[in-house]
């Protein structure tokens, strides 16, 4: 009889720590699942401001920028080769494909920004 109690007694024991364990886990999975729920939110509250900026100014063609891009050529006006801004493009992306050109045109680039050009490439 005192086999019985005692092997009942192990077995209570076994089963109420197992059930511990459990909840333990279960509960560091539910925190993993909130940390999860919480940087999704960044992310889409992060993505909202992205949109929400303002629409750049395309009235010139050229982002708005033709006079800027003017003062850095030796030339009174922008050649046909010049890249034009398409609506929906990425600002950084268009000054990449303008400096690509004055990168490729720097017969038409003055002095001053021909060495701004080749410092950035070091």
């Amino acid at each position: 009889m005192k086999q019985k109690q005692l092997i009942f007694a192990v077995s209570l024991m076994l089963m109420s720590s197992a059930f511990t364990f459990g909840q333990t886990t279960d509960n560091n999975f539910v925190s993993d699942q909130k940390s999860e729920i919480k940087k999704a939110a960044r992310v889409e509250s992060t993505k909202n401001q992205v949109s929400s900026k303002p629409a750049i100014h395309n009235e010139d063609g050229y982002m708005g920028r033709k006079e800027a891009f003017l003062k850095k050529l030796t030339v009174k006006e922008l050649p046909a080769d010049f890249p034009k801004y398409q609506d929906g493009t990425p600002a950084e992306e268009y000054k990449l494909m303008v400096r690509n050109w004055m990168k490729n045109h720097k017969d038409l680039v003055r002095p001053e920004i021909k060495q701004k050009l080749a410092a950035k490439r070091k």
